[in-house]
């Protein structure tokens, strides 16, 4: 589910999930090694994929990804 929300969320990153080695060294790894697929399925699980983003954007904000 965390894969599929990362990936839904991708193109507002910059990302585009076909590119798989990007994808992945770029955006998929730093988000999951800093926020946890765990973590991520609890924010999905209340608040959404919103609560995901929001998560995102603050990686977008420190230069994690």
């Amino acid at each position: 589910m965390v894969e599929t929300v990362l990936a839904q969320l991708a193109p507002e990153f910059g990302f585009d999930p076909a590119n798989t080695t990007v994808y992945n060294l770029q955006y998929r790894n730093p988000a999951l090694s800093s926020l946890t697929a765990e973590r991520l399925q609890i924010i999905y699980a209340n608040q959404g994929v919103e609560g995901v983003r929001k998560q995102l954007q603050v990686l977008r904000r420190n230069g994690i990804i």
